[in-house]
């Protein structure tokens, strides 16, 4: 149930019946390294938080029997679990965005930085 896919675009998303999608490349790595009949462990974590440089993303994967504000205390929590000095650096509104479209893909919920967000007003003009 760990394959490729001929459809990239479904990597990481719940379109399947339980199947774990790869990139072709990836699961050719991982034929080479894991021997067939590996015990494997799935975690369902609906909610994933991550800080990489100066931005924080996050990740929702909810059932959709899962109510809206369900959605929003968990996601709050584990946000400020995660992430030091929260409510100061955190755009709680596209948290409510990120979490409504529950797209399955990585989104920045941090405020912009002016280096990081706007780099082409840094370009010297010529």
């Amino acid at each position: 149930m760990i394959h490729g896919t001929n459809k990239p675009h479904t990597i990481g998303s719940r379109v399947s019946q339980g199947c774990i999608r790869l990139y072709s490349h990836d699961i050719e790595i991982l034929f080479e390294e894991v021997k067939i009949g590996t015990p494997v462990t799935i975690i369902d974590q609906p909610i994933k938080v991550a800080e990489f440089g100066n931005r924080i993303f996050l990740e929702t994967h909810f059932a959709d029997s899962v109510s809206f504000e369900t959605r929003k205390a968990q996601a709050k929590k584990l946000i400020c679990e995660k992430i030091d000095n929260c409510k100061y650096k955190v755009r709680w509104r596209k948290v409510d965005d990120a979490i409504a479209k529950n797209l399955g893909i990585p989104m920045n919920i941090s405020f912009p930085t002016f280096k990081q967000d706007y780099p082409t007003l840094l370009t010297p003009m010529l």
